[in-house]
């Protein structure tokens, strides 16, 4: 996963203006994905930030960006932010983020943070083949 990481940085770095915008951000959930699996938590969540912050509240990448998240989060140990992130990744329709909902649901905030609790009717959020990697199914 290390030399998978390296390469992903290395595209990050070669993409020009001209590159699709979903390019980057399919490229930084595949680095988050790594980052994980390299126990490299913090940058692992870096890595999905950066695809949040860039994502539209519909795009299908934002449910996988918030799930990675989460998985980052609940391993450094911030069980609240891995449980509000899961529950947006679920409601996004990400098939994993209910069992990280679960473990964590003794750390659910009393309110859901503002911009996360939107009802966005189910419109789903597979990444198809943009996820698909080595080492394990789901993440």
């Amino acid at each position: 996963f290390a030399d998978a990481a390296t390469g992903y940085e290395a595209a990050l770095a070669a993409l020009g203006d001209d590159d699709e915008p979903v390019t980057a951000h399919a490229i930084r959930l595949n680095l988050a994905r790594c980052r994980l699996q390299l126990e490299e938590f913090e940058l692992a969540a870096a890595a999905c930030d950066a695809v949040l912050a860039a994502v539209s509240a519909r795009s299908p990448l934002r449910a996988t960006a918030l799930y990675r998240r989460a998985v980052a989060k609940q391993h450094l140990d911030d069980l609240t932010a891995a449980y509000v992130d899961a529950s947006a990744a679920a409601r996004l329709g990400h098939e994993r983020a209910s069992e990280i909902v679960e473990a964590c649901a003794d750390h659910a905030p009393d309110e859901p943070p503002p911009g996360l609790g939107m009802d966005l009717g189910g419109l789903g959020g597979g990444l198809g083949g943009l996820g698909g990697m080595p080492g394990g199914p789901g993440l």
